[in-house]
């Protein structure tokens, strides 16, 4: 499974946070209202960025399980998060989610991931889909990835790169081929097929020019899977990671990147 550094999710979490669609956010809350002591599953949970964004909106006698592959992400998550008012439990769990979610599922009230579903493929979305349906959970899915990306000022390389960054990401990232910025398309037709009713709304990443560092690990991100990608003249690529790279340290950059969230409930 394709891992991520905690740097570049304590990065982005800023981001995140102001860009998850804030009834989307409302919607998963109000499923748990009436649970005494709800129990939130958080799948690919990175270092609790999910936990950090939901706990304050729910009350006390919290339970959380968080659930990644890399032990060191769930070490961290456990730091940051094991003192937050109102979770009266909080479990690690260490496993690869490639071959399904497994038995972490079973007894939630609400299932939640992050950043996540553009990483799987159409099977292992099918696989979990069908893992929802059978326990009857709802499922709250944020900034997944939805293959918009946008630059002022504008370079005209930009649509080019874009094109490229979103063919890499359709690439095999440990599920199979990747549903990439078709994700939350294929997921909701899963779902509402299983019989989910679904409710979408954009998150976009607003990059701001006080972001730089943030703006600067976007770029050569970019960059470098244009490069793996191919089809590109390097010294074309080259002039437009430079051309990204000087607005932004001009303090000129504005980046958008297109997300999407997604809110899921059993009829």
């Amino acid at each position: 499974m394709t891992g991520f550094s905690a740097q570049w999710l304590a990065l982005r979490e800023p981001a995140d946070a102001r860009a998850r669609a804030p009834e989307i956010l409302d919607a998963a809350v109000g499923v748990l209202a009436d649970a005494d002591a709800p129990l939130i599953v958080d799948l690919a949970c990175g270092t609790g960025s999910s936990l950090r964004a939901l706990s304050p909106h729910l009350g006390n006698n919290q339970r959380w399980r968080l659930v990644d592959h890399d032990p060191v992400l769930l070490e961290r998550a456990r730091a940051e998060c094991a003192g937050f008012s109102g979770i009266a439990d909080l479990q690690t769990v260490a496993t690869d989610l490639a071959a399904g979610p497994g038995s972490v599922l079973g007894d939630a009230d609400l299932v939640t991931t992050s950043a996540f579903l553009d990483l799987v493929s159409h099977d292992w979305a099918l696989r979990f889909v069908a893992a929802l349906s059978q326990n009857r959970l709802p499922f709250y899915a944020s900034l997944t990835y939805d293959g918009r990306m946008g630059a002022e000022p504008s370079h005209p390389l930009d649509e080019t790169v874009t094109d490229l960054v979103n063919r890499h990401q359709r690439q095999d990232k440990g599920f199979g081929p990747a549903l990439g910025p078709h994700a939350v398309e294929r997921v909701c037709e899963c779902l509402e097929n299983a019989g989910f009713r679904v409710s979408r709304a954009r998150s976009d990443w607003i990059c701001r020019t006080s972001e730089p560092i943030f703006q600067r690990e976007l770029v050569e991100g970019w960059s470098k899977a244009a490069e793996e990608i191919g089809g590109l003249a390097s010294n074309d690529l080259e002039a437009w990671r430079e051309f990204r790279l000087d607005m932004i340290e001009a303090g000129s950059s504005r980046i958008r990147v297109g997300h999407e969230d997604l809110f899921a409930v059993p009829e």
